[in-house]
């Protein structure tokens, strides 16, 4: 296999945490583009990979790193944004627009993004709605000579995760009685490192270049039943009771003010459109993505869950 210069746009994230060490094992060579050097230089560990500080938004920054890139990795994304949406559009419209102008002035001619399932502009949630809109800025660079690969996961897991952990952390706070918002919301979770193996297949096989994936995992739960089972695992008695539509709405409004905004409105909506997909994973990309019952275990078994303060953007 052809070994490459990647350039890695939110690499010291969850996705990108696996996915440079998938990168740096298949011999390629790693630059990850991060806002704060010393919070981040645990990645140098990784044989190979050059971690560089600079502001995302500022084109001239990206235009001096993609210099010599053979491919361009985009990972940055945001969960929850303000009531106006400004951290969505910052994140996932801005961002990738000035990805795609440096890539065009440097001549990279590869990109990859990740973007989200059931992105679109008629979505009801600003985050879905700007995870289109991102996507479309990207597909623009196609007619100036680009090749841009997009992966839409549905949720991921692993280790570090936001959202199983995230479940597991709130088990431990509430005693005795968990409302839980969405309980018949429809999830097909995909494992992390699955999708990094995908990514990292893209990046030379001819088939998957221009293409648009949605990747999903092997079974599809209701969110009640991913927080029993996370409850299970934690040993957690808990009596989960499934909030209506109107009181699940209500809860959003109330916990979108508290810090870290657990729930918002605009997860809320987000969650009216099921996070699964049709799609064969196996038959995309050859091997088939890993159930949920072989990976969390490992990690939500033992130890408390411990609060992830890494940055979700680079």
């Amino acid at each position: 296999m052809n070994k490459l210069n990647i350039c890695v746009m939110g690499g010291s994230g969850f996705v990108g945490g696996s996915l440079c060490e998938q990168l740096v094992q298949a011999g390629h060579r790693v630059k990850i583009l991060t806002r704060s050097f010393k919070t981040h230089r645990q990645l140098l560990v990784l044989p190979g990979v050059n971690l560089k500080q600079i502001d995302p938004y500022q084109l001239g920054d990206l235009f001096n790193e993609f210099q010599g890139q053979d491919v361009v990795i985009n990972l940055i994304g945001v969960l929850n944004s303000d009531l106006r949406g400004k951290k969505f559009s910052q994140a996932h419209e801005h961002i990738p627009e000035l990805n795609s102008n440096a890539c065009q002035q440097t001549g990279v001619k590869r990109i990859i993004h990740v973007s989200a399932l059931h992105a679109s502009e008629t979505a009801p949630s600003e985050y879905l709605r700007s995870k289109a809109r991102s996507e479309a800025k990207l597909l623009a660079a196609r007619d100036k000579g680009i090749d841009v690969t997009i992966f839409r996961p549905s949720v991921m897991f692993g280790p570090n995760d936001e959202f199983l952990n995230r479940f597991a952390r709130l088990l431990q706070r509430i005693p005795l009685f968990f409302p839980l918002a969405c309980p018949d919301a429809k999830f097909q979770p995909l494992f992390v490192d699955d999708l990094s193996r995908a990514m990292v297949q893209s990046l030379t096989r001819r088939s998957l270049f221009n293409q648009t994936f949605n990747v999903c995992g092997p079974k599809v739960y209701t969110l009640l039943e991913l927080v029993e089972y996370v409850a299970r695992l934690r040993k957690l008695k808990r009596k989960i009771f499934g909030l209506s539509d109107t009181m699940s709405r209500l809860q959003a409004r109330i916990l979108q003010r508290f810090p870290g905004q657990p729930f918002t409105l605009d997860n809320y909506l987000s969650m009216h459109i099921d996070s699964v997909c049709e799609e064969d994973f196996e038959q995309l990309f050859g091997f088939p993505p890993t159930p949920l019952e072989r990976i969390a275990p490992n990690w939500l078994l033992d130890e408390p869950v411990a609060e992830d303060r890494r940055r979700r953007t680079v």
